[in-house]
């Protein structure tokens, strides 16, 4: 097989990749936003910060914080400046007379110690204060994103599982078909549509569900191609342990997300363009 063929059954894979990585990271971002599970890991973080669950529904009260989400929902982000003046607000009121601050306030003598020595690194500056308090708050958040991306990269193991396997989609059985049919490899590799850079990413339901509907037409374009996909007799698998094996490899590809897919896609795509590189003369 030329070395054409070969990048032509890489850019059909890269692309029916690109293509399911959206599909179930539009999915996890719907399930996402309708949980609130942005929300509920910020509370959850800013309990861990603050040693109590009452101190983190008080803070997420203040006035300060009220202004950036709608009643009955928590914000999805709060900007460090404003969780810092709603603390020291909340902890340390004196320094706005010039005072020394107590920090009696706070729930617990962790808290109280942690102000304490925040405090005492601003050498009683309560513009250093809070952005020592501000910083202290991004910290958390950076520990508190990597909650959120487990939660989301182990839910999105579940969803690459449930559509591979609702799509029948089988790594190997398409590589046989794409290794072994030129007309259909021609035609994935020729006819790939352009895709929206992103699919997820958003608390915006309706924006969402768009990226859906475009990915929903891509796969009727893959689906239509002659690629084995879907439960018809043509593409029922004839070895269930093959079947599972590629399902394996599905699911394996699209765990590595759709970044990694348009920018391999995007360099296969380079490299069937330029062509083989020319005999040279003698």
């Amino acid at each position: 097989m030329s070395v054409s063929a070969v990048l032509e059954v890489a850019v059909g894979l890269a692309f029916l990749f690109s293509v399911l990585s959206l599909l179930c990271s539009a999915v996890n971002e719907l399930i996402a936003a309708k949980r609130g599970d942005r929300g509920r890991t910020l509370e959850r973080a800013i309990a861990r910060l603050l040693d109590s669950d009452a101190e983190a529904a008080q803070i997420l009260e203040h006035p300060l914080i009220q202004s950036l989400y709608l009643p009955g929902r928590r914000p999805s982000y709060i900007p460090s400046a404003a969780f810092a003046m709603a603390a020291v607000d909340r902890y340390a009121p004196d320094i706005h007379a010039g005072g020394t601050p107590g920090f009696d306030g706070a729930a617990t003598d962790r808290v109280r110690h942690a102000l304490a020595l925040l405090w005492a690194d601003a050498d009683g500056d309560p513009t250093r204060f809070r952005r020592n308090v501000a910083r202290w708050f991004d910290d958390t958040m950076e520990r508190a994103s990597g909650w959120y991306r487990r939660r989301a990269e182990t839910r999105l193991l579940v969803i690459a599982a449930v559509v591979t396997v609702a799509l029948n989609v089988n790594t190997i059985g398409i590589v046989q078909r794409l290794w072994t049919d030129a007309p259909v490899r021609a035609a994935v590799a020729a006819g790939f549509p352009p895709l929206p850079t992103s699919a997820a990413g958003s608390d915006d339901p309706a924006r969402t569900r768009s990226a859906l509907e475009r990915l929903d037409a891509e796969y009727r374009q893959l689906d239509a191609s002659g690629l084995p996909l879907g439960w018809s007799d043509q593409a029922r698998p004839r070895s269930w342990p093959v079947a599972f094996a590629g399902w394996v490899l599905t699911v394996a590809a699209v765990s590595l997300g759709a970044p990694f897919w348009f920018d391999l896609l995007g360099k296969v795509s380079t490299l069937r363009s330029s062509g083989e590189k020319p005999a040279e003369s003698k």
